[in-house]
């Protein structure tokens, strides 16, 4: 279920659709990309109240799930159906960060999700 932070901000209107998360690369990584930005993972948000987590094709390993998520004006918090607790931060209108390590990403500082 949303919820609201502050006035008028909408949380169902903000977060629902498709958002893409990337880790940054530098130099060849495990995956074969050279230096620029690796796409992991897609969490789609559903204005109802509810999300799934899908690993794109090169990366089937990483976490897939679903489960409810709430969300204020600087943060989105995905409440899995295993009852894991993942939270992303509000960069801009269009861009999310969290903490690769709770998608199951090893050797990243942090993933970025941007509005796809």
């Amino acid at each position: 279920m949303t919820s609201l932070s502050s006035g008028d901000f909408d949380a169902a209107k903000f977060y629902a659709g498709k958002w893409r998360g990337a880790v940054e690369v530098s130099g060849t990584s495990v995956y074969g990309t050279t230096s620029g930005s690796e796409s992991m993972l897609d969490v789609n948000v559903e204005e109802g109240g509810t999300f799934t987590i899908e690993p794109l094709e090169a990366h089937k390993d990483l976490l897939a799930t679903d489960g409810t998520w709430e969300g204020s004006d600087s943060e989105l918090t995905l409440a899995t159906v295993d009852g894991k607790q993942i939270k992303l931060t509000v960069v801009d209108d269009t861009t999310l960060s969290a903490n690769p390590a709770d998608f199951g990403i090893d050797d990243f500082d942090k993933i970025t999700f941007v509005l796809y």
